[in-house]
């Protein structure tokens, strides 16, 4: 688990940051919340792969990995005194989280059996046991065993429960994609596809994540891939697009609501031209004449955030392993924005934020590729209140990116040697292996075209 971490600055000359991290935190026994122990269990973490940085492995080993021994020691300590009974039921899944990472997975079974014979209706019931399959899914290393068997729990309880059953399947079949695991996808994936069947087409986005995750769109004749390789990023959207809707329509969704859906939740500007990039600051960026994205490139943007701090790890360690498989075939492009101030040090001026945010970015995670920062405009609430309240940038505005999403995530565009939008998500919406294939497949449909060109000498 990745959060946010507390960061203590220390002012250096110029635009130089030096990290100092508290030599004796308080005594974790003191806390009493679950909030406060994860908070705590936060700042080791933040503190372990700082240096060994353990991000950097595959998106499978990240999943397998467990969590760094000081880290499970102080959720150790911090949970052993935790009261499941006297705790408000927000916290509770919280402290599920902290059982996990403190390695006591018999306790977290209990208070989970217990949350559920507490229960008093089949959607308490259900709650309780999605609650905790969430959890398990996102433990370090993830408990696969033990989701599948509250995913089974959740069948029990049939028809009222169909969504909650759906949610649990399609995430193990799309999990078991990712891993490579045939015998999980074997028993996930007709579970989610029936259930997808059944769900009330009201919701029909949870019938397109069923068919998702078990590849029915991608991995079914033609495939998309193989059209972006032969054909170019406009056909690939355009057959995904036509595939998208099939697959909605031919499980009961009228076409007008397919249409919306695949437009506004799945391809979320997929197929669209890339809007130029504008920036204040730029830097790694040789030829400042040539529009980016430019044509005839692959271009990953992504939406970078000072304030996300180690939440953000994870994303950044896929953008060096992007640019250790592809090198040069691949622009990379941090696109980030001012917003007053840098982590814990008072606020700069912009151009002085912009040498930090570099320095940041550049020298200390040292991310590939160029990076552009713009001033973020600002304006101040009325009083009494007089906060300033930061807006979006013309970037974000083209590219759908707002400030409030960066601060939790990474989001990623793909743009084609075309100038077509081909991907617009973020770190965790789609596997790694996903974007990678198809980043490959728009690389090699660029290498195609410029040799064609190059033979027919223009």
């Amino acid at each position: 688990m990745l959060g946010a971490a507390v960061l203590v600055i220390a002012p250096a000359a110029g635009a130089q940051t030096r990290f100092a991290w508290p030599a004796r935190p308080a005594p974790v026994e003191q806390y009493g919340r679950p909030e406060e122990c994860l908070a705590a269990v936060e700042r080791s973490e933040a503190r372990a792969v700082w240096g060994a940085r353990p991000d950097t492995l595959s998106a499978v080993a990240q999943d397998r990995a467990s969590e760094p021994p000081e880290v499970i020691e102080i959720a150790r300590r911090c949970s052993a005194h935790l009261d499941a009974d006297r705790m408000p039921a927000s916290s509770r899944p919280l402290y599920l989280q902290l059982l996990l990472i403190a390695g006591r997975d018999s306790t977290f079974a209990a208070v989970v059996d217990k949350q559920v014979a507490e229960a008093r209706s089949v959607d308490a019931r259900s709650t309780a046991l999605f609650s905790a399959f969430d959890v398990l899914l996102r433990a370090r290393p993830v408990r696969i065993a033990a989701a599948e068997q509250l995913a089974q729990r959740l069948d029990a309880l049939g028809p009222e429960a169909a969504e909650s059953r759906l949610y649990a399947w399609f995430r193990l079949a799309y999990l078991a994609r990712l891993l490579g695991d045939s015998a999980l996808l074997a028993r996930a994936a007709p579970r989610a596809l029936a259930l997808g069947s059944r769900v009330d087409s009201a919701n029909p986005n949870l019938i397109m994540k069923a068919a998702l995750s078990t590849g029915v769109v991608m991995l079914t004749p033609p495939r998309p891939l193989d059209v972006l390789r032969d054909s170019g990023p406009d056909a690939y959207v355009q057959l995904i697009r036509r595939k998208y809707v099939a697959e909605a329509t031919k499980r009961g969704v009228s076409r007008d609501t397919a249409e919306n859906m695949v437009e506004n939740d799945l391809l979320r500007g997929a197929g669209r031209p890339a809007p130029p990039l504008v920036g204040d600051y730029w830097y790694g960026r040789s030829d400042t004449t040539r529009p980016l994205p430019a044509r005839g490139r692959v271009t990953l943007l992504a939406f970078v955030d000072h304030r996300c701090r180690v939440k953000c790890y994870p994303g950044y360690a896929m953008l060096e392993r992007l640019h250790r498989r592809f090198g040069d075939a691949l622009d990379i492009v941090l696109v980030a924005q001012t917003f007053g101030y840098f982590r814990l040090r008072p606020p700069p001026s912009p151009s002085e934020e912009a040498e930090l945010i570099r320095h940041y970015f550049l020298d200390e995670l040292k991310l590939p590729g160029m990076l552009t920062v713009s001033v973020t405009p600002t304006s101040q609430l009325p009083a009494p209140d007089r906060r300033h309240v930061y807006g979006e940038t013309a970037n974000g505005r083209s590219y759908h990116v707002s400030p409030s999403s960066t601060e939790q995530e990474t989001a990623l565009r793909l743009v084609g040697p075309t100038g077509t939008i081909l991907y617009a998500g973020d770190v965790y919406l789609q596997g790694e292996t996903d974007l990678t294939n198809l980043i490959a497949a728009a690389i090699e449909y660029q290498k195609k075209t410029s040799a064609s060109s190059v033979g027919d000498g223009r």
